[in-house]
């Protein structure tokens, strides 16, 4: 059968083939509009990722594609949140005084969260940069502010799991910095189908993804607690 291309994590890539019985091709991809528009409008494509960036990424490249289903994450929610970072010893301690600081956003443009950010920052009465200042990964605009020596120090906006998960693997030490702030949860990671894939091919797609809840090894691999939920759903997964 045909060559579907799937965006995404390598640990569903076997599933899907064994399901789909047809060859799946594995792709990461930094420039998303890019790597689809080299894939082509017609391909079979299924993307795995932010949902905003994806659906960014897939109109840039005049992809036709549909959700189908969103990843939950170690608290079983389908949604995440930004967090304002700041030093441990930094003494803003909310949003409100950290009027005039450099932000530092390890937040594509595209990222909802980032969006997020913004009003989350205009609500709080916080002048808004002109301009953000990004890093390309949320560890960069993390780690900028343990490493500055600006007065007044800067503040970096990161996804809400990017301290744990820092501390975790030891580049940042425990305690070094806080969260003075967190925005409205947007949606988080979320699979598209596209319109070139067969209905058919789509449904088989969808209960693949939705029977890793019963694999706790993949389910530890992507950091989710119940899986893939369906979207748009009217009938709840059992």
């Amino acid at each position: 059968g045909p060559t579907t291309r799937v965006f995404m994590g390598a640990e569903l890539a076997v599933r899907l083939e064994s399901a789909l019985r047809q060859r799946v091709a594995i792709e990461f991809s930094d420039d998303l509009a890019e790597s689809l528009t080299r894939a082509g409008a017609g391909r079979e494509v299924i993307i795995i990722g932010d949902r905003s960036a994806v659906t960014h990424g897939a109109q840039k490249a005049g992809l036709k594609s549909q959700p189908v289903a969103e990843l939950t994450g170690l608290d079983g929610e389908t949604t995440l949140a930004a967090a304002f970072v700041a030093r441990s010893s930094d003494p803003a301690k909310t949003l409100k005084d950290i009027a005039g600081r450099r932000l530092l956003f390890g937040l594509t443009e595209a990222d909802g969260k980032s969006t997020a950010a913004l009003a989350t920052l205009r609500a709080a009465g916080v002048e808004l940069p002109a301009r953000p200042v990004r890093r390309p990964v949320y560890t960069d605009a993390a780690l900028d502010v343990l490493d500055s020596d600006a007065t007044p120090l800067p503040v970096a906006v990161v996804p809400a799991y990017a301290l744990r998960l820092m501390e975790g693997c030891g580049s940042a030490t425990p305690g070094a910095l806080k969260v003075i702030g967190t925005t409205t949860p947007v949606p988080f990671i979320t699979v598209f189908v596209a319109d070139a894939i067969a209905v058919e091919k789509r449904e088989k797609i969808l209960n693949t993804l939705l029977g890793i809840r019963s694999d706790a090894r993949l389910l530890k691999a992507l950091e989710s607690r119940d899986g893939f939920k369906p979207l748009n759903s009217g009938s709840q997964s059992s």
